[in-house]
């Protein structure tokens, strides 16, 4: 039973809801007047005068533009402005009709009553209409000039003038509705001053409320779309730092994979460089891709608020304004860097070119007439030095076109760090050069010089040979006798033997017989062990004297075999 009066419940309501639609379809809609302007209350008929006109307003009056905010226009010379007649007292009270069904025409051909509206508050009703302007026609304007001052950033001076018998409302420049006695008596109110001021103090209240609650409503979109562009900014560093340290990761665990950089097939960079190159790419690609981000979620957020939009431009200057400046002078200097990126890959592959050659020298791949293996890599470097050097003194001018320019004190900088750097060198070379022409010593001669003892082999522009006691041969700078004193031994002959002894033998039996060999022949002698193997020490001796005796190795030997020293071997360096 229940179920069967639902559904008999709901078949009344669709055949309820059929027979309205039948009913108004027959009857072509609603009734005329209902719905804003009606059917006979519409402006201009062929030759007749509009139905919305007041009593009393001349016919040739225009239409009120749309854009005078409800201001009648100003007529021309010597015709009465629309509103400013007033129609006569009985003239708001309409007669009443004779019989009921005239009575329900006049009231159907009456316009309804429209609101001004400010956001959701109702600031006026209008229920007459104005020159040919319906009451709905003067509210869409008053809320369409209403949106226009909300749309404004300074709140602007609400007032009230006054036009022959018309109060108009302004929001600065904005002309927001013109009111008559007629619409003052419409509302209750007697006089057409009290109706404007009040409806103006509804005006200037019910602007600075919306606007408050606008910036509220401003503000807090704002915060929101701060934090919520912060997640994203966030969001996004976490992605490109996952994908940077994959690219990295990448490129560790496959560097067969990356390829070299060639031109055409001249191979400019390596593999091993190209691979450094792009982790160094990557992770700069990451932070410049960081910083960019702050820049704009920075601008981003201080330009939704008003009291630091200021520092927008600021931020942009401090930030584009370097970046613009020096983007105006590449622009500038185009040609000059198109010459000098031509120039310095031109310098380029020469030093590549030098590199490879005298590494090919050096694996004994090439033969350079006259370079022998081991010079090889010492000319290559001071060749490239050359070749930078000389490309930014002779070069560089002729391509920049400034013989003083950055890179020609640059060159200039260079020869004279080499020139510091070679001082040594050359004070070197010039007590060399008067050590040897002054003849100081000879060779052959027992010196101590530069803090080393042995004898003259030989004397150089740059150092001395030095025959020490244990058979080493000690080159000396020239420099060093400026900071050591030099003495003049004499001449004496030196020999030199290496002992081989087993490791049972003592050192100084081995030390006291040498000792004494050395006495019996006038001799210093100078005993140092070198080296230690598994069965026997090392030892090398070296005797000293005026004049070599014959034989001696053989008075060695025997000296040492009546000391019973067992020798494994004695050879004479």
């Amino acid at each position: 039973m229940i179920r069967r009066s639902q559904s008999s419940a709901h078949a009344v309501r669709w055949l309820t809801f059929g027979c309205l639609g039948l009913a108004l379809l027959l009857t072509g809609g609603l009734p005329p007047g209902t719905g804003g302007t009606g059917g006979t209350g519409g402006a201009g008929g062929a030759g007749g005068v509009s139905a919305n006109v007041m009593p009393g307003t001349p016919a040739r009056a225009a239409a009120l533009p749309a854009d005078a905010g409800n201001v009648p226009a100003s007529p021309g010379p010597g015709v009465a402005p629309i509103g400013l007649t007033s129609a006569p007292p009985n003239a708001v009270a309409l007669p009443s009709p004779p019989s009921g069904g005239k009575s329900s025409k006049s009231e159907a051909s009456k316009p309804e009553s429209a609101e001004v509206r400010l956001g959701d508050s109702v600031l006026l009703t209008l229920k007459l209409p104005l020159g040919p302007r319906s009451p709905a026609e003067r509210a869409n304007l008053a809320n369409e000039a209403l949106k226009a001052v909300l749309l404004e950033a300074k709140l602007q001076e609400v007032r009230v003038e006054t036009r022959g018998e018309l109060a108009v409302v302004f929001v600065g420049s904005h002309a927001i509705v013109a009111l008559s006695v007629a619409d003052a008596r419409s509302a209750g109110e007697v006089s057409l001053d009290t109706f404007a001021t009040a409806f103006e103090e509804k005006v200037r209240t019910g602007i600075v409320s919306e606007k408050r609650r606008s910036a509220i409503t401003k503000t807090a979109f704002s915060i929101a779309l701060a934090i919520f562009l912060g997640l994203v900014g966030i969001y996004l560093l976490g992605k490109i730092r996952a994908q940077s340290q994959r690219l990295r990761e990448w490129l560790q665990d496959n560097p067969e994979r990356v390829p070299a950089l060639k031109l055409f097939s001249f191979e400019l960079l390596g593999p091993v460089p190209v691979q450094h190159g792009l982790q160094l790419a990557v992770g700069l690609g990451r932070w410049l891709f960081a910083l960019g981000l702050l820049y704009a979620y920075l601008v981003g957020v201080l330009s939704l608020f008003e009291s630091t939009r200021g520092f927008t431009a600021r931020l942009t200057d401090l930030v584009v304004a370097p970046f613009s400046a020096l983007t105006e002078r590449l622009a500038q200097t185009l040609p000059v860097l198109l010459i000098a990126g031509f120039s310095g890959l031109a310098i380029f592959l020469l030093l590549r070119f030098v590199t490879l050659l005298f590494a090919s020298v050096a694996r004994g791949e090439t033969q350079l007439g006259g370079v022998p293996r081991d010079f090889a890599q010492p000319l290559s470097v001071l060749l490239r030095t050359a070749i930078v050097l000389g490309a930014m003194l002779f070069v560089g001018p002729i391509v920049t076109g400034a013989a003083d320019g950055p890179l020609s004190r640059t060159a200039m900088l260079g020869l004279a760090g080499l020139g510091l750097a070679g001082l040594p060198i050359l004070a070197t070379a010039a007590m060399g050069t008067a050590t040897l022409f002054l003849r100081r010593f000879k060779v052959g001669t027992r010196v101590e010089f530069g803090g080393q003892r042995g004898n003259v082999l030989e004397v150089g522009v740059l150092d001395v040979r030095l025959l020490d006691a244990e058979g080493a041969e000690v080159r000396v700078p020239h420099l060093l006798g400026l900071v050591h004193a030099t003495r003049l031994l004499g001449s004496s002959a030196q020999a030199v033997f290496e002992l081989r002894v087993p490791r049972r033998v003592e050192r100084q039996r081995l030390e006291r017989a040498l000792s004494d060999f050395a006495k019996r022949i006038q001799a210093d002698v100078s005993l140092k062990l070198f080296e230690i193997d598994e069965h026997n020490w090392h030892y090398r001796a070296a005797f000293m004297r005026a004049a070599e005796p014959p034989d001696l190795f053989g008075m060695l030997s025997a000296s040492l075999a009546e000391a019973e020293i067992e020798i494994t071997r004695l050879a004479r360096l």
